[in-house]
Formats: C-alpha cells, sequence, structure tokens
C-alpha cells in the first residue's frame, strides 16, 4: 500500500510534522491520480476546458496500526527514522 501513493485508491503515505518532529502514517483514498490531475491542471491551465473535469476527492486519516496485518506502526518505522524520512520525501507530493 505504500507503493500506491498518489495513485487512485486506497493508500497508506509517510508523513513527518517538522514543526514538531512528530511522525506517523495516513491512510490516503484519492478519486484520482496524482497524474491525472496534473494532465488536467495542464490542459485547464492551456485554455482546454473541453475535457470533463472528474470530482478530486482526498480523504486521509491519521492511522497507528497496519490495515493489513494489525501491527502497530511506530514500532517499525522508529527503528529507523532515516528510512522513514526517506519515504516521507517521496510522498511529500501526495500530503
Amino acid at each position: 500500500m505504500v507503493e500506491a501513493a498518489g495513485s487512485a485508491g486506497f493508500s497508506v503515505v509517510a508523513y513527518r510534522n517538522f514543526d514538531t518532529d512528530e511522525r506517523y502514517f495516513v491512510l490516503q483514498y484519492r478519486t484520482t491520480s496524482m497524474s491525472n490531475c496534473e494532465l488536467l491542471n495542464r490542459k485547464i491551465s492551456n485554455g482546454d476546458y473541453s475535457t470533463a473535469m472528474p470530482r478530486v476527492v482526498v480523504c486521509n486519516q491519521r492511522i497507528s496500526y497496519c490495515p493489513v496485518c494489525g501491527r502497530r506502526l511506530s514500532k517499525y518505522f522508529t527503528k529507523n527514522l532515516e528510512a522513514f524520512d526517506g519515504l516521507v520525501d517521496t510522498h511529500l507530493p501526495y500530503v
């Protein structure tokens, strides 16, 4: 689910609040993938309004447990904060 970040449907996104240094995961649902949103934005900025605009809905829910296996997520990412922060950098466009 972590690899699906930015895609339509469900994904898990790594997040870090840089003000408080708090790290956690978010269960995210998107009706439209990020790549489709970017394509629609380019068309609109070029004056092409002929494309039907889908309703873009993004829902985020902070989670503490893995939605697949039920294990506590903080137990795993606190062991390697550097790897988690790398995932945060990858997921930053999707937050």
